[in-house]
């Protein structure tokens, strides 16, 4: 006779450890900076510069807040943000409905035999997926299901084994093979909720700052401090004064097909918040602008 443990059901695992993943690389992605060679820029230059520089005619004559519209840039993000938002919905559904699976068993579980029919092999690209379809009685019926297997089990089981398998009494489709252990743990559905919120917020707070800024942003004159290569583009890293003359710092990621980016020592201009000049960003935004009829 055979014994047999199953796991997590097929796709969830693989969805929930592709989500970790993929939070995982874009923290990276966005700490792992590499970094170029840098500039010196003096307060005394920026002062200088403040008294001579001059802001862009539509952040001045524009009221604030300023209408606002998105470029094709800020349109993809959009896309992005509602990709990542239902892929999200889904696997949080998914998880939902695994966890109500593993709540019913344990309420209604019987624990009866069933016979593995069969097992094979599903390859696609490198991934080879374990299948084992098996069959058991239950309230006066005959059900087959097919499940996925970590490796471990599925080489334990051959065709004809007789393993535990445990049923809701109401319901004997929801069935898992073995009455002991498996499903997903209660945390799961944290884990899938705070990574979606994490990537989400990853993908959307750059196109909401940009967004704020422009609305309301103020104008100030900046000097590039470094350009420096990144995933995807370039970092440019600037300096510029907010309105209590203090020297503040700011970083902007402009991907490769950005168009032509500031040289190190270029003046540039720069929209910060006045009452937290960390939020800060370079003008013209990339994913949002002034609507043109109102410039």
């Amino acid at each position: 006779m055979g014994t047999l443990l199953t796991g997590v059901p097929g796709m969830t695992w693989p969805l929930l450890a592709a989500g970790f993943l993929a939070a995982v690389v874009t923290l990276l992605v966005l700490a792992a900076r590499q970094r170029g060679p840098a500039v010196t820029v003096d307060r005394l230059e920026l002062l200088d510069l403040q008294n001579r520089w001059h802001a862009p005619g539509e952040l001045l004559t524009v009221h604030i807040p300023r209408p606002t519209r998105l470029t094709r840039h800020g349109k993809i993000s959009l896309i992005g943000t509602g990709a990542v938002l239902a892929v999200a919905l889904i696997v949080t559904v998914i998880v939902l409905r695994e966890l109500a699976r593993a709540d019913r068993l344990e309420r209604e579980g019987v624990v009866t035999e069933a016979e593995v029919l069969r097992k094979w092999e599903s390859r696609s690209g490198r991934r080879t997926r374990l299948f084992v379809s098996y069959r058991f009685r239950a309230e006066g019926n005959i059900y087959t299901t097919t499940t996925q297997l970590p490796r471990d089990q599925w080489q334990r089981v051959r065709a004809g084994d007789r393993v535990p398998v445990r049923y809701a009494r109401t319901s004997p489709e929801v069935n898992r093979l073995a009455a002991k252990g498996g499903g997903l743990p209660r945390w799961a559905l944290f884990v899938v909720v705070g990574v979606a919120i994490l990537v989400l917020w990853l993908v959307s707070r750059p196109l909401l700052l940009q967004r704020r800024l422009v609305q309301s942003g103020r104008p100030a004159p900046g000097v590039v401090s470094r350009v420096s290569p990144t995933k995807g583009g370039r970092n440019v890293s600037y300096v510029f004064l907010d309105t209590a003359g203090s020297e503040v710092s700011g970083k902007t990621m402009a991907p490769f097909f950005s168009g032509p980016l500031p040289e190190p020592k270029q003046t540039i201009t720069v929209l910060f918040d006045p009452g937290r000049p960390s939020r800060n960003s370079l003008y013209p935004a990339r994913m949002v602008e002034i609507k043109p009829n109102v410039i």
